[in-house]
């Protein structure tokens, strides 16, 4: 049991360091969904199609949780002018309700944060969401819709 919690544990961090070590660069070619893509396939973790599939995937295997580790995929709702599953990042780390993932996003590959415990406050969470579609800014805390553990995700 022991010896199963620590290879999860360096699963996990090593995906968050694939993802610390993509932050600020173009991700050219890539959407929010492909980059996660990429990152997990370098750890041998497979995932497949846009955002809402990766969401059924970690549904089906059963690794959605709601305490994010480093590693582990961030999902969001919201954040285009679409409704459901929209986005995705990868946990970079967390300190307290704290959360920093790295992600795709217009300008390129960026880390960001959002604050489990005040989703609502811009001083601890940055946009994710700015106005458009007809539809005002969003903070990563508003947005942020659960985790998904990538031992379960490697899991067939």
């Amino acid at each position: 049991m022991l010896l199963a919690l620590l290879l999860s544990s360096m699963l996990g961090q090593r995906i968050a360091h694939r993802a610390h070590e993509a932050a600020g660069s173009s991700g050219a070619h890539l959407d929010c969904s492909a980059f996660v893509r990429h990152i997990y396939a370098g750890e041998g973790v497979e995932l497949t199609g846009s955002v809402r599939d990766i969401h059924a995937q970690a549904t089906r295997r059963h690794a959605l949780r709601k305490r994010p580790r480093p590693g582990d995929l961030v999902f969001f709702r919201h954040t285009t002018g679409k409704d459901g599953f929209t986005h995705v990042g990868i946990v970079e780390r967390v300190r307290g309700n704290e959360v920093y993932f790295v992600h795709r996003a217009s300008r390129g590959v960026v880390r960001s944060r959002l604050d489990l415990r005040h989703p609502r406050s811009r001083k601890s969470n940055d946009f994710i969401r700015r106005a458009s579609h007809g539809r005002g800014p969003k903070l990563a805390g508003e947005c942020a819709a659960g985790f998904a553990s990538p031992d379960l995700l490697r899991r067939s």
